[in-house]
């Protein structure tokens, strides 16, 4: 095989490795973000019914919860990780989770795997004495009941037979636990919590509900605001494509990176490297402080090793092109630690040129 179809090979390999390695980033960030086991609940979630929607929302929608966004399902482990819509609205006014107070949670409704999981509100957790059989909710201001009322939440004269939190969808007019409602009939326990929501990946979700056959509930700005990004998503590299071919048929010779200027000469080459080993630097001490403080951010752990094969590549090019003979220890190496090798092969070149 010649030099050139190696190298084409070799780049080849590279395009596919990087491919795997940012979808692999992503995939493992956002999994390790959300906490939750693996394998075992997605960390992502698609909305599929407008009960959480909320009245005059801007177009796009975006900050609310919508059939065809994608949240990410945040694990909870205790009821203290979850702050209610009560807590939020009478102790922390500035906490507040697409528009309104509190978190929103996705759980199984009376812990069925078998049910559809729902996202919605926490309003309140209720505290059930077994012993004396009361109920006591202290946001509502019931202490030792012996049944629930609260008008507002569709709730009169309910008993529960455990404690757990109240929830309700923005845009129901009573909560899940309401006989109106029939969506869940006693409060949520924490073991039948999936998570919070937390994030939101806008209009995406709705590909799914369409090849679901359903996303009657999608609304139709969502709709179009789908459209006009996957338009833009395919335009830009389509028109980077068009870029290059036209310039290739006017004879404009594209620009060459590292792995191409290496080559040229010396001083290109000396420039090259030490370009190289200064911009390794400035990118992998951020990057290690930052993986350092957020652990779960594997997507930066798989760039750092894209660029450290990146930096092989270019140690194996200058190797084929000028000294062949040097070590294969110094590529080898760069796999692993790129700045302190690309600082060293640059100090050992410098003084042959």
């Amino acid at each position: 095989m010649s030099d050139n179809n190696s190298g084409r090979a070799l780049f080849a390999v590279f395009d596919i490795c990087v491919t795997l390695f940012i979808i692999g980033g992503i995939i493992g960030t956002v999994w390790l973000y959300s906490e939750q086991p693996f394998p075992g609940s997605p960390p992502l979630v698609v909305i599929e019914t407008g009960s959480m929607m909320h009245e005059n929302e801007p177009f796009g929608r975006i900050g609310y919860i919508d059939p065809g966004d994608i949240v990410i399902a945040k694990a909870v482990h205790d009821r203290n990780d979850i702050i209610s819509y009560c807590e939020a609205k009478n102790k922390f006014k500035q906490y507040k989770k697409y528009g309104n107070y509190g978190d929103v949670i996705i759980y199984r409704p009376m812990g069925s795997k078998n049910l559809v999981p729902i996202i919605h509100r926490a309003i309140c957790w209720v505290d059930y004495d077994e012993k004396n059989k009361t109920y006591t909710i202290e946001e509502y201001g019931i202490y030792n009941a012996t049944s629930v009322d609260i008008p507002e939440l569709g709730l009169h004269g309910v008993k529960f037979s455990h404690s757990g939190f109240i929830t309700k969808g923005d845009h129901n007019p009573c909560c899940d636990q309401s006989p109106l409602a029939g969506i869940c009939r006693e409060p949520v326990k924490m073991e039948w919590i999936i998570g919070k929501a937390e994030g939101e990946l806008p209009w995406f979700g709705s590909l799914k509900l369409l090849f679901e056959n359903s996303h009657q509930e999608v609304p139709s700005d969502s709709w179009l605001c789908l459209a006009v990004s996957i338009i833009i998503m395919v335009t830009i590299p389509t028109a980077m494509d068009i870029r290059d071919y036209i310039r290739e048929r006017r004879g404009v010779t594209p620009r060459e990176g590292w792995l191409g200027q290496i080559g040229k000469n010396p001083a290109m080459r000396k420039k090259v490297l030490k370009k190289a080993t200064t911009l390794y630097w400035v990118l992998f001490i951020p990057s290690i402080f930052v993986l350092y403080l957020y652990p779960f951010m594997l997507i930066i752990l798989f760039l750092l090793i894209l660029a450290n094969l990146y930096a092989a590549l270019l140690l194996i090019e200058d190797r084929k092109r000028w000294s062949k003979n040097s070590s294969l220890a110094w590529p080898v190496l760069s796999c692993f630690v790129s700045p302190l090798i690309l600082t060293l092969y640059y100090m050992k070149i410098r003084k042959e040129i």
